[in-house]
């Protein structure tokens, strides 16, 4: 999984919004693309992405931006990986899961087939093994669970914000808000 991804990740974990990859336009979407900033540090990856918004009302703008700028103070680092399973469509995104064998824990934060993507794991999944979630749902792994390397670091500015300077509610008009989200990785 590369950088864009994981900020990506971490965008849904927080806010539910499903950002688009380096696409652009439409209403009630976020769009996310590495920026053309480059970083000067030499100990630390450093990567630089710009965040698109665009909304018919001020509401709507407001409350994403809101959201968003929280990256910056609650996102937290937890252990997080994926593994793959027999059966993926019997998990949920949110679903506790424990190994049959190993114990080990975690939290699915997103299904993609038969890839389950944990956070919070704790212990040493085991491939082989029945995995089962807070409703009894099973299925067995066929993988051991690949570690992800989350930036250990996040900030977000607001880049631009902008909006007709006639709007009025009765009128309506396009919001416009651009953010830098700067991650930073452990080499």
């Amino acid at each position: 999984m590369n950088h864009i991804d994981q900020v990506a990740d971490i965008i849904y974990d927080l806010t539910g919004y499903t950002p688009v990859k380096n696409d652009f336009y439409d209403y009630s979407t976020i769009y996310i693309s590495p920026s053309l900033v480059s970083p000067n540090l030499d100990l630390i990856d450093v990567e630089y992405f710009n965040a698109f918004l665009k909304e018919k009302t001020l509401a709507g703008i407001e409350t994403k931006k809101r959201e968003l700028l929280r990256l910056r103070w609650d996102y937290s680092y937890s252990q997080r990986g994926y593994l793959s399973v027999l059966d993926g469509s019997t998990f949920d995104e949110g679903d506790n899961v424990i190994g049959g064998t190993s114990g080990a824990t975690g939290t699915v934060y997103k299904i993609d087939g038969n890839t389950l993507y944990l956070k919070n794991v704790e212990g040493t999944w085991q491939s082989g093994e029945n995995i089962t979630d807070n409703d009894d749902s099973t299925s067995t792994t066929s993988s051991l669970l690949h570690t992800l390397s989350f930036p250990f670091f996040i900030d977000v500015k607001v880049t631009r914000f902008n909006y007709d300077v006639s709007y009025n509610e009765s009128v309506g008009t396009d919001f416009f808000l651009e953010l830098r989200i700067e991650g930073r990785w452990s080499l």
